[in-house]
């Protein structure tokens, strides 16, 4: 538990103080969310980051290089990122990649990310900040005792 915890939160502590750098530049592109804005923005980048983290542990502990830890990490991300309502609203697109986009946590980030920051352009029917944040918790949670599992699985690690 503690390799789990100590790895998964030394990444993810990377990981979000990147997102806390871009949101710091948040005023230089006109956005002034607030207080409560900024730290519904930093809820999200905390839990994001966990569970993003705990995917990347889960799938890291089972491989044996750092490429192939690479090659399947893209393999997730990059449709994660696409299909997360950033590069396309979900409403225009067909209906089973908005089952996907619904499924995909990845959209939650994004759609709490809008909530907090910039509420006027969330998109008609996107999910509330309070479902973006339990879905989010949800997920680092069960990436964490995903990722917990796994490393007691394969002791040669």
């Amino acid at each position: 538990l503690s390799i789990v915890l100590g790895k998964v939160m030394g990444a993810s502590t990377v990981g979000l103080a990147q997102g806390l750098a871009f949101l710091a530049l948040a005023g230089a592109a006109g956005l002034h969310p607030g207080l409560r804005g900024y730290a519904l923005a930093f809820a999200v980048l905390t839990l994001a980051s966990v569970g993003l983290t705990g995917l990347g542990f889960c799938i890291a502990w089972v491989l044996d290089s750092s490429q192939g830890f690479h090659a399947v990490m893209n393999l997730f991300l990059i449709p994660m990122w696409m299909l997360s309502g950033a590069l396309f609203p979900a409403a225009s697109a067909p209906r089973f990649l908005q089952w996907i986009i619904a499924a995909n946590p990845v959209s939650y980030s994004v759609t709490g990310l809008q909530r907090a920051l910039l509420p006027s352009v969330v998109p008609e029917g996107a999910a509330s900040m309070s479902a973006c944040l339990i879905i989010l918790a949800a997920f680092s949670v069960v990436m964490l005792g995903l990722s917990v599992f796994v490393a007691s699985r394969r002791d040669t690690r």
